[in-house]
């Protein structure tokens, strides 16, 4: 089997968006003076990127790189 090593570009719809841009401010929030990660920024920094890799796998298991992520596909990588 030929080895494909070209980039997939994933996109987001606004509900998906909204989704990951609300959880990427708690996860900030939560960093501050207080929050739960105050004393694991290290970790809680790379959190992130971790769901972005999770949404886009969940994702390519239904649909095509072609389609945007949606809300739910969201929901779900952010509940991982």
């Amino acid at each position: 089997m030929p080895k494909n090593d070209t980039p997939v570009k994933l996109l987001h719809n606004k509900e998906s968006y909204n989704i990951l841009h609300d959880y990427h401010d708690l996860l900030q929030s939560k960093m501050l003076s207080g929050g739960i990660f105050e004393n694991m920024k290290e970790y809680a920094s790379k959190q992130f990127g971790k769901v972005l890799k999770i949404a886009g796998l969940l994702h390519l298991c239904e649909h095509t790189a072609d389609e945007h992520i949606n809300g739910q596909t969201a929901m779900n990588a952010v509940s991982i």
